[in-house]
Formats: C-alpha cells, sequence, structure tokens
C-alpha cells in the first residue's frame, strides 16, 4: 500500500464508524414504539402489548381528545380509542367491536331492585364527540341510573366495585380479564336486570385504530393484540 492509500484507509476508518453509529441509531430509534391507549386497556393488554415488540415499547394512557393532540405532536406513533375526536390529519380504522355491560362483585346487592344499584361513574363528562357519548364510560344518556359515586380513574371505580360498595359499566373483555387472577368470591359478574332494561343499555362500541401515516407492520401487531384480547 503506497502512503497516499494508507492515508485514504486510515481517513475511511473514521467515515465508516460514524456510517455505522448513525445505522445503528436510527435502527435502535426505529425500534422504540409508542402506542397510545386508553385506561381500559392498560388494565388489561398492557403487558401483551409489550411483549409483542422486539424493540423499546412506550405505552401512553391517554383520554379521549388526549389522544389526537399526541398524534399531532408526534408525541405518539398511533393510538387506540373508542371516542375519537376527529382532525383532518387523523385517520381512524375501525378494528373491532367490544361488548359493554354492567357489573359488580360476586354476591353484592343480593336484595337491591335494579334501578337502586349504585354506581361509580367518570367524575368527567365527554365533550362534543361525532358518537355523542355523554358520559365517558359510554353510558346510554338516554337510560337513567343511581350514582352516587364518581371516580376520576378506572383504577379508583374498579377499587369500589371490588370493595362491594357499587356497579360499574365496562367492557366484557376488562371484567373477564380481571376474573382471571381472582377467586370466586371476588369475581366480578353482570348486573341482573329485566331484558328491556338490558336492551336499553349500549352493549357494542366500535375500537378504532388511530393514525397519521401509512398501516405500519407495528400499527398491525398491536391491533392483532387488541383484538384476541377484546373478545
Amino acid at each position: 500500500m503506497t502512503e497516499e492509500g494508507l492515508l485514504v484507509y486510515n481517513k475511511s476508518k473514521g467515515i465508516l464508524s460514524g456510517v455505522d453509529a448513525l445505522r445503528i441509531k436510527a435502527e435502535t430509534a426505529s425500534q422504540n414504539i409508542r402506542i397510545g391507549i386508553q385506561e381500559v386497556f392498560s388494565h388489561s393488554i398492557a403487558g401483551e402489548m409489550a411483549s409483542c415488540f422486539e424493540g423499546s415499547v412506550e405505552l401512553f394512557e391517554l383520554d379521549s381528545g388526549e389522544m389526537e393532540r399526541h398524534l399531532l405532536e408526534k408525541k405518539i406513533d398511533f393510538g387506540f380509542t373508542f371516542v375519537p375526536f376527529p382532525q383532518k390529519e387523523i385517520e381512524y380504522l375501525k378494528i373491532t367491536k367490544v361488548s359493554f355491560a354492567s357489573f359488580y362483585k360476586r354476591g353484592a346487592f343480593k336484595n337491591t331492585k335494579t334501578e337502586e344499584v349504585p354506581y361509580v361513574i367518570p367524575s368527567s363528562e365527554l365533550l362534543d364527540n361525532p358518537l355523542s357519548f355523554k358520559f365517558r364510560d359510554g353510558w346510554n344518556k338516554d337510560l337513567s341510573r343511581f350514582s352516587p359515586f364518581k371516580a376520576n380513574s378506572l383504577s379508583a371505580g374498579l377499587g369500589m366495585v371490588q370493595a362491594g360498595v357499587a356497579a360499574i359499566y365496562i367492557p366484557k373483555f376488562l371484567a373477564k380479564s380481571m376474573n382471571a387472577s381472582l377467586i370466586t368470591s371476588q369475581q366480578l359478574v353482570e348486573v341482573q336486570m329485566p331484558p328491556d332494561r338490558q336492551a336499553a343499555e349500549i352493549t357494542w362500541r366500535d375500537i378504532f385504530l388511530a393514525k397519521t401515516g401509512k398501516e405500519t407492520r407495528e400499527m398491525k401487531k398491536a391491533t392483532r393484540v387488541i383484538r384476541l384480547n377484546s373478545n
């Protein structure tokens, strides 16, 4: 090798090393998946969602409306929501439907009439939305319920339910997920009610994938987790 060749070789090593560093950094960044989910999912599928990706996963627990803001500000890559707040830049894809029902702790309110069963409900109402939901839990606004308890988080509401002092309106898959780790006496059961009352409740709701770009492999993976765990 000539002296000039040796000089070029030594300089090229530094350049190639920098290129490799940039490549590794880019690959690492691409593996950092940021997903927005609503609180109901964090209680049931957060673990499976995180484990389905090879790289690092960051889950953001976001309320309706917050999801859109995080998407537009590029704080998350995509998200899943029950109540979309449409923005021109955001696309919503229906990925599945889930069934909702009223639940209380097994053995609670045995001799209580349906209309007298106390509910814990979200402490704040939804802003205007295309699905016309007033209550954050998706309850039919035209159907009355006795609601002496309010909570600003699902965790707090479920705590009241497990203490046997209230009923709650949640997706059936969430109750199923919770019951899998509870002894029989602590499990949640559906509130018993007349057929006409039960029919008046909103029993099915869509889950939407919210995104701002093309559908990616990561979106498909996360969507598969939602579908498999929301039956």
